[in-house]
């Protein structure tokens, strides 16, 4: 995020991704989660959004051969100001379009980014019609990250995909074991800062 694009790049052809990633992992005795494609809503750029469009379609069919579920990740970014860089846009309106197009065009997961009011989530998931996942952005106060969680949670969210709030915070660990209090057991956002507070597991 927030570096600056290469509006003439040639278009970066993934296909074949599903295929590349399973002799890999046989050879380390593993195997991947899923595959995991970009579509991006970045305002003046459809050069971008139609790389997207053609990488998932080329992605979708590596799915389909090897049976790897396919996350599609829709990004709605927000317009750089002078001197600022690309921004997350929580418009409900534009997440739930996007998130639309990427189950219309095969998503198994969504991974989206949650709502500027994270009780309209629900809309996100009513349109993926597929379970979804939420980004977690940057680094923020964890009391409010677990609050803004519980909330996504209760609005259909199956999941979480954080990684700044997780590793950039004193004691990683126990925030995933927090997490997964409220994913698994419903923890309250109270219930998984007491769990952060004392050191996880619980």
């Amino acid at each position: 995020h927030g570096q600056p694009l290469q509006r003439h790049a040639p278009p970066r052809d993934v296909g074949g991704a599903a295929e590349r990633a399973r002799p890999g992992a046989a050879r380390v005795q593993q195997d991947a989660a899923c595959v995991v494609v970009n579509l991006f809503m970045l305002p003046d750029e459809p050069d971008l959004f139609r790389e997207c469009v053609q990488n998932i379609a080329r992605v979708r069919a590596d799915c389909d051969r090897y049976g790897m579920p396919l996350m599609i990740e829709p990004l709605v970014m927000q317009a750089p100001s002078a001197g600022s860089r690309y921004s997350v846009d929580g418009d409900a309106e534009k997440i739930v379009t996007l998130v639309r197009l990427a189950r219309d065009m095969g998503a198994d997961i969504v991974k989206a980014d949650p709502t500027t009011d994270p009780k309209d989530f629900h809309r996100v998931v009513q349109a993926a019609r597929c379970p979804v996942l939420v980004r977690g952005g940057g680094r923020e106060d964890l009391q409010q990250v677990f609050a803004r969680s519980r909330v996504l949670m209760d609005e259909g969210a199956v999941g979480m995909v954080y990684g700044r709030n997780v590793y950039q915070h004193g004691n990683p660990s126990a925030v995933v074991d927090a997490l997964m209090a409220m994913i698994h057991r419903g923890a309250s956002a109270k219930d998984a800062w007491d769990i952060y507070e004392s050191g996880g597991a619980k």
